[in-house]
């Protein structure tokens, strides 16, 4: 009797414990993101995906992604990496009204629907982050753009896709 009275309230502690780490995710995975756009104000750099940068903000899994596109696409060449998935730009003056929206999928996964200007009043930007964590850090696993509804960018299949056609055009042109 003792023995399972012992059992039930180990399994509450348990059932406790995971709660307060789910309930404390989206703080953790917001101030990540905040830090993140925070490298976007007015002088900003932004974060380079495949620099040094990027190691404190994408997952190590997206990196290789980006450096193995790079690569097929070879020196001097731009591929899929032609703006900055995070600002979804290529310049701008600063990062304005910065809204997020964060919904925890689990304890190593967030979802961040993320909103912002590039100008006070115009040029809106409209993003889904999905989140990972990854060495007890938040990373980014993804980017997909819905700023133009008509032609959404997910990052990640961006990259395979060129990735798969220029390794097969390859084959095709040594096959000749």
């Amino acid at each position: 009797m003792r023995l399972r009275f012992a059992i039930l309230l180990l399994g509450i502690a348990c059932l406790d414990f995971g709660f307060r780490i789910l309930a404390q995710q989206p703080q953790t995975a917001r101030q990540f993101i905040s830090d993140l756009y925070k490298h976007y104000g007015k002088n900003g750099r932004g974060v380079n995906l495949t620099g040094k940068s990027g190691r404190n903000f994408f997952a190590s899994s997206l990196r290789t992604l980006a450096h193995r596109d790079a690569f097929a696409n070879g020196p001097h060449q731009v591929g899929v990496l032609d703006s900055d998935p995070v600002c979804s730009c290529q310049d701008w003056d600063s990062i304005q009204n910065l809204s997020i929206d964060l919904q925890p999928v689990d304890v190593t996964h967030s979802m961040a629907h993320v909103r912002f200007s590039l100008s006070p009043g115009k040029d809106s930007r409209d993003l889904d982050l999905e989140l990972v964590r990854e060495r007890g850090a938040w990373r980014i696993w993804n980017i997909v753009d819905h700023t133009n509804p008509n032609a959404v960018f997910d990052l990640r299949a961006a990259l395979r896709k060129e990735i798969r056609e220029l390794s097969q055009s390859k084959k095709h042109t040594h096959g000749l």
